[in-house]
């Protein structure tokens, strides 16, 4: 945790969550895009 505070942590840990949702995502989108290219070929 970055500090002895509640509030900080809160969102510390809100961004981190934010942040590996979002790479989820993107590395979902990512994998059909890469899917579709290999059934067209």
């Amino acid at each position: 945790m970055p500090c002895g505070e509640l509030e900080a942590n809160a969102l510390f840990f809100r961004i981190g969550v934010l942040a590996y949702n979002m790479f989820k995502e993107v590395r979902a989108r990512c994998s059909k895009l890469a899917w579709g290219c290999a059934q067209a070929i």
